[in-house]
């Protein structure tokens, strides 16, 4: 993948996306970056990767995306702050639209990560904190730009995510718990004990108006979704492997 040169069109579409992920952004988060790959992300998902009547919107929001990439490798909030939350992002959406480990691009990121693994096996921010979001985050953007999930770097990371699930199946809130099922199903640990449990709470702790306490929908209904697809509904998988039932649903 390298970075397009078509020209835009009809971009008012992505950026009420954007508006929209901006508005429903933690006060923590950082914006610009994360926002477009978000976006990229939840388009990727509905199917709308190079259709003809948006080609040229996405076009543009991946030479953005791609424009952002710092000299270190990594992405971040600014020029001269990469983190591994951001650049894993910024994988997992450049990895829908084609970028590959082997490509300059993703392969200056992995060094970025790599070098900044903590010695634990987890990613965490600058200041030592958000181990979980940042290291499903890297484990989702390993996974899409084909990097190998068996790799002592993958496994280390998972294995953090499962050290730090709390007895009740969580990782704190709703968000954090569905952030770190995309991880793990991104490690492949789909059908681990972790894995369904934290499913099963996210399952048990919906409110009847389809949010989460704290407000969260968008992503723990992805994360259930993206996990019973993975396990298969109670039966098979879709690769024919006999499957652990998942969660109930009310």
């Amino acid at each position: 993948m390298t970075r397009t040169q078509l020209a835009p069109r009809d971009f008012d579409f992505y950026e009420e996306a954007r508006a929209v992920v901006a508005r429903g952004r933690a006060p923590f988060a950082p914006s610009g970056t994360d926002d477009d790959a978000r976006v990229l992300v939840a388009l990727a998902d509905a199917g709308l990767l190079l259709r003809s009547a948006h080609a040229a919107t996405m076009h543009r929001a991946l030479n953005r995306l791609y424009d952002a990439q710092n000299r270190d490798g990594g992405w971040g909030p600014n020029p001269s702050a990469s983190c591994p939350e951001l650049t894993g992002r910024a994988l997992d959406a450049l990895g829908r639209f084609g970028l590959c480990s082997k490509q300059a691009v993703a392969a200056r990121a992995l060094a970025f990560l790599l070098a900044n693994q903590d010695d634990d096996g987890g990613w965490r921010d600058a200041r030592g904190a958000r181990p979980v979001a940042c290291s499903a985050a890297v484990l989702a953007g390993l996974l899409a730009v084909g990097y190998d999930i068996t790799s002592p770097a993958a496994r280390r990371a998972a294995r953090v995510l499962k050290e730090l699930q709390l007895a009740d199946g969580s990782w704190g809130a709703a968000q954090e718990t569905a952030e770190a099922l995309v991880g793990l199903l991104a490690a492949g640990d789909a059908d681990s004990a972790e894995a369904r449990a934290g499913a099963e709470f996210l399952v048990a702790t919906q409110r009847e108006n389809g949010t989460w306490p704290g407000g969260a929908r968008a992503l723990p209904v992805a994360a259930l979704a993206k996990y019973l697809a993975a396990v298969g509904a109670p039966g098979t998988r879709a690769d024919g492997a006999h499957a652990p039932r998942g969660p109930k649903f009310a």
